[in-house]
């Protein structure tokens, strides 16, 4: 695998290192770029293996839920009717992280 970088900080392109490297070792080498160059974000090393010919691996969702976890909630709003024949209107807001409720709240139609 080729690791050399040119002026602009781009691998050079090469068609067949290209293929093999998007087959083969794209993890790898975006770690490498990422250790070489410590100022640049995804966005910049993404951009670069575009310009390279390399098409980087996708976040799949499993992956995108794993990552952001902590942040993630659920919202839910549901009508509960009662045995007097009123009707309660019911909040709730989960976090995902432990599954935990965060919110709830509980109004009547009156």
């Amino acid at each position: 695998m080729n690791l050399s970088f040119t002026a602009t900080g781009a691998p050079p392109p090469s068609a067949a290192s290209a293929e093999s490297v998007a087959r083969n070792g794209a993890p790898r080498l975006i770690r490498t770029m990422s250790e070489a160059n410590p100022l640049w974000g995804a966005p910049r090393i993404h951009g670069e293996l575009l310009k390279s010919g390399i098409r980087p691996p996708s976040q799949r969702w499993r992956t995108f839920l794993t990552n952001h976890v902590h942040q993630v909630a659920a919202a839910d709003f549901f009508v509960v009717p009662t045995a007097t024949c009123r009707l309660l209107f019911v909040l709730l807001i989960l976090a995902h992280e432990r599954r935990r409720v965060v919110h709830i709240a509980v109004t009547d139609a009156a």
